[in-house]
């Protein structure tokens, strides 16, 4: 009888320890996704927004897109302002659309920084020798920043698009400042190989120089994107199927 107690006993102590730490397992609160940002992004996140530099360029009548204009800019006038600032903006990512409307051909750079911050780089941006260069041809028709999106742009979802889920929109932020910074080193990379020194040309050289690279870096995108980013984004999500509303020519 003394023995069966002590065999009871000992379960009983058993019995509340594992409790006792299976009660811990399921308490504990999920891991936070540590996000590093530079001390000057901490302290200035309260006070950052949305902000949308766009670039109008001119489109006449029965002629293509003129994308390279886009690169040039993204390269040779956005890149180097990047640099010197990334320390003060949070997120940033560009945009690029041309459809036969009043908006037209523009190219944005979309950055979540403080108004001071975005004010500084705009004064930079339309300085630039590319930029002046390109309003007095007549190719830049418009230059000019305000906040992004249709929300009050506070919060790092508000330029995201409202249809999607609410954690979709928080995270696609930096899903998109990750495709935008690889297509810019993507750029350079080309621009390295073609080793001309754009800067110091006359203006019609260099859009020359970024017509020829932007068919270089679109040439990788036809016949690597298939595997480097859609086969790899797939593979991220466990190579779950994706519906497609599918009109054929398809494009992602």
């Amino acid at each position: 009888m003394t023995r069966l107690f002590q065999k009871s006993g000992w379960l009983s102590v058993l019995l509340v320890w594992v409790v006792s730490i299976s009660g811990c397992v399921t308490s504990r609160q999920p891991a936070v996704v540590p996000v590093e940002r530079p001390p000057a992004i901490t302290e200035n996140l309260k006070e950052s927004s949305w902000w949308q530099i766009r670039f109008a360029f001119k489109w006449p009548e029965n002629t293509a897109p003129a994308w390279h204009l886009d690169l040039m800019v993204a390269h040779s006038v956005v890149a180097p302002v990047l640099e010197k600032q990334r320390e003060a903006i949070a997120l940033w990512r560009f945009h690029r659309r041309a459809v036969r409307d009043a908006a037209g051909h523009q190219f944005s750079f979309i950055l979540f920084t403080t108004a001071n911050t975005a004010g500084d780089l705009f004064k930079s941006i339309e300085m630039a020798p590319e930029i002046v260069g390109l309003q007095a041809s007549g190719r830049l028709e418009r230059l000019s920043m305000g906040r992004a999106g249709d929300r009050q742009g506070r919060h790092i979802e508000d330029t995201s698009d409202s249809r999607w889920s609410e954690e979709l929109q928080k995270s696609w932020p930096w899903f998109i400042m990750g495709v935008s910074r690889m297509w810019l080193t993507l750029t350079d990379e080309q621009a390295k190989k073609l080793a001309f020194q754009a800067g110091a040309a006359p203006l019609r050289a260099r859009i020359d120089f970024y017509e020829a690279l932007n068919k270089k870096v679109s040439r990788v995108w036809e016949r690597e994107g298939a595997h480097a980013l859609l086969h790899h984004l797939n593979a991220i999500f466990g190579y779950e199927p994706l519906i497609i509303r599918e009109e054929r020519a398809i494009r992602f």
